[in-house]
């Protein structure tokens, strides 16, 4: 996975929405989404799959340290 993805996503709370982390994500690109809209529409989809994905990971770590 891209590491700046990861690094962007992890500044969000686990417990933020799939949504709110996409706008955060998209928010630190140089133009917003002025640059995400410019894309080609397989690397949005790209795009948007990696910070979920990551997101997701950041949860699945988060439970497995709180639970024990």
């Amino acid at each position: 996975m891209d590491p700046i993805i990861r690094q962007i996503v992890g500044r969000c709370h686990v417990g933020e929405s799939n949504m709110s982390v996409l706008r955060y994500a998209v928010s630190r690109l140089k133009h917003g989404r002025k640059t995400f809209l410019s894309m080609p529409k397989a690397s949005r989809r790209k795009f948007m799959t990696l910070c979920i994905h990551a997101h997701a990971e950041n949860r699945d770590l988060y439970r497995a340290v709180m639970l024990g």
